[in-house]
């Protein structure tokens, strides 16, 4: 864990460098506070025909992009576009998209409180700012994908509602207009502890594992220099979430934690996800 986005030199630190990616061991274990691709498919998403009524989901056949880093840092305050404050390789946005408001890099920024309320009337007073962690995860588009946003009104329906996405949302939220705009509460995010039983959870907390989420009003898409990131700002979740983050975070270092994000669909030519 860094405790600065500084270099040595007063620079900008290289993304990524403070999670090293899993090697199994030989007995097939992942290292602790590491990180490792998952399989796409143990994510159910939505998929038609007639999805209002069915209900209908199905494991994911694929992803659009791939995890290639992943870095921890602390601050005394939620750091905003981390993506501007670290050093990205030139190979996690070089791949061409053939979309200028597509890039091919998606930075997920987590921005988790060190300090929880500790009193009653602490507990219903808005908090959006703090110290504590930025998790942050760092996604390229893999060359599928890229081939397919060629042409995206031949794409799959995944790969166009992303597309969609990535060119209407962040600019909804750069000019104030999120609320009203039909991309607001699109990004859905889905953590699941595989080992949950290990830890003798409250059922307040364990019956929500692996069930998605939609990131709203906590949610600031931006868009950088060759990336799009969304930064979920924690500080302002509610109290309730907040007492659950607050209990997980005493096992987060032994916890195996599969962790998946979409857009939602709405539409039935949107599916599936």
């Amino acid at each position: 864990m860094l405790k600065s986005v500084d270099g040595k030199d007063g620079g900008r630190r290289k993304a990524g460098e403070t999670f090293p990616e899993s090697e199994n061991d030989k007995k097939g274990e992942k290292a602790p506070n590491t990180f490792s691709k998952c399989d796409p498919s143990s994510f159910d998403l939505r998929v038609g025909p007639n999805y209002a009524k069915n209900k209908c989901k199905k494991p994911s056949v694929g992803s659009l992009m791939e995890i290639v880093g992943v870095d921890c840092i602390q601050s005394g305050k939620k750091i905003d576009n981390i993506g501007s404050k670290v050093s990205i390789p030139s190979a996690w946005k070089g791949l061409n998209t053939k979309c200028p408001k597509v890039p091919s890099l998606f930075i997920i920024n987590v921005q988790i409180p060190s300090e929880f309320p500790t009193s009653l009337g602490s507990l219903f007073k808005e908090i959006t700012d703090g110290p504590g962690w930025s998790l942050v995860l760092y996604f390229r588009m893999n060359e599928a994908t890229a081939d397919n946003l060629i042409k995206p009104s031949l794409a799959p329906p995944g790969v166009k509602l992303f597309s969609d996405y990535c060119s209407q949302a962040p600019e909804a939220d750069l000019h104030g207009s999120s609320s009203s705009s039909p991309w607001k509460a699109r990004f859905k995010a889905t953590m699941r502890c595989q080992n949950i039983d290990e830890f003798g959870l409250p059922s307040f907390i364990s019956a929500y594992n692996g069930k998605p989420v939609l990131i709203k009003h906590t949610g600031t898409l931006i868009r950088g220099d060759g990336y799009i990131e969304m930064d979920i700002n924690v500080h302002r979740f509610a109290s309730i979430p907040k007492k659950a983050l607050q209990i997980l975070m005493r096992s987060f270092d032994r916890m195996t934690i599969n962790m998946g994000f979409c857009i939602e669909s709405k539409e039935e030519s949107e599916m599936p996800e």
